[in-house]
């Protein structure tokens, strides 16, 4: 894929007839444009039938492409041991991704979480990556490299500014931890590893506030 521009993408859960986070996966992508020097085609916000909407766009032009929503369940997750790339825009050059994805479902994972040559947690393959800090909502630091993710976005609407903190694989599965994406929302983790985990009860009750 090297010789040209990458292509940004969204993915935009389209529920009772609008997308409800449009505001931030439009900010985002003008930002990601403005960042990489992309001209941006004329995008409306999607509305119609409940479904995910993958805008793939780059050049002046966008290719939209659609389907039902996922599974939004607790997921058997574990840690990759491929390094994160390091991705601070959403863009079509995800092959770091798919090979961790890969990688841990021989195990029966459905969520790799990658981390950084340091070793500090990055995020998911196709998730964000949160815990409970005390009474806080932590995050890794965007610093990291890692994608401005529109569900973290979402949450701090919701729940008020989140602590950027660096945390290690060890660090995180001591924590209760969870997942979030635009198109699933707020997701549970069901294992770690292979092992079961304890979900808590403040997760639920976040994801339940997640979709305005």
């Amino acid at each position: 894929m090297t010789g040209r521009l990458p292509h940004l993408i969204e993915t935009v859960r389209v529920s009772r007839g609008r997308a409800p986070l449009w505001h931030l996966h439009h900010s985002r992508l003008q930002a990601s444009a403005d960042a990489l020097g992309l001209r941006l085609a004329h995008l409306a916000e999607p509305s119609g039938a409940d479904r995910v909407v993958r805008i793939l766009a780059g050049n002046g032009e966008a290719t939209i492409e659609e389907r039902l929503p996922g599974p939004a369940g607790p997921l058997p997750v574990a840690f990759s041991g491929l390094p994160h790339p390091g991705y601070p825009h959403k863009t079509d050059r995800r092959e770091a991704f798919v090979r961790a994805l890969a990688e841990v479902a021989v195990d029966g994972a459905s969520e790799a979480i990658l981390s950084t040559t340091e070793g500090w947690v990055a995020e998911g393959s196709f998730t964000a990556v949160l815990w409970w800090e005390g009474e806080r909502i932590a995050a890794p630091p965007l610093g990291l490299r890692i994608l401005p993710s529109v569900a973290r976005r979402r949450i701090a609407e919701i729940a008020g500014p989140i602590a950027e903190m660096r945390i290690d694989p060890q660090g995180l599965a001591a924590r209760s931890f969870f997942l979030a994406n635009a198109a699933r929302g707020i997701v549970e983790v069901a294992a770690l590893q292979g092992e079961s985990t304890c979900r808590d009860a403040r997760t639920a009750a976040l994801a339940r506030r997640f979709w305005p």
